[in-house]
């Protein structure tokens, strides 16, 4: 019931062969594929290829730092870093796109605490002046 059995495709016989140069030589006349059982496979292992993920690029930090903590247009800095670091990434240069994506991020943090400090500053000013006028 097999498709291929040894019965319906014997194995091809030897025939003389004629090459280009007239010299005569053994060889097999191609058949159609048979199945051996005693096969043997060599698997030969390939290196391994390792998953690196996109690297983050920070737009919407960028983007909020740039909308309502912009202080002296650090924001906006820090949002062209992060854009430049989204084309990269579309581009496929990933090492590139990490070294704008680090700049936005530091540009983020300088932001973020900046801002963090002048409210505190102000809330502090704010208190103190109300605490002593009364």
């Amino acid at each position: 019931s097999h498709l291929w059995d040894r019965q319906r495709c014997p194995t091809p016989s030897p025939v003389k062969m004629s090459t280009a140069h007239g010299v005569t030589n053994m060889g097999y006349v191609p058949g159609p594929p048979m199945v051996q059982p005693t096969a043997q496979v060599y698997v030969t292992s390939s290196p391994a290829v390792q998953f690196r993920p996109n690297p983050r690029d920070y737009v919407l930090w960028s983007f909020f730092n740039t909308m309502f903590c912009n202080f002296c247009c650090l924001g906006f800095v820090a949002l062209t870093f992060s854009i430049k670091a989204r084309d990269r990434k579309v581009l496929s240069d990933l090492n590139g796109a990490e070294a704008y994506a680090r700049t936005a991020k530091q540009y983020n943090i300088a932001v973020t605490v900046l801002t963090a400090l002048v409210i505190a500053i102000c809330l502090t000013s704010v208190i103190i002046s109300t605490a002593s006028a009364r």
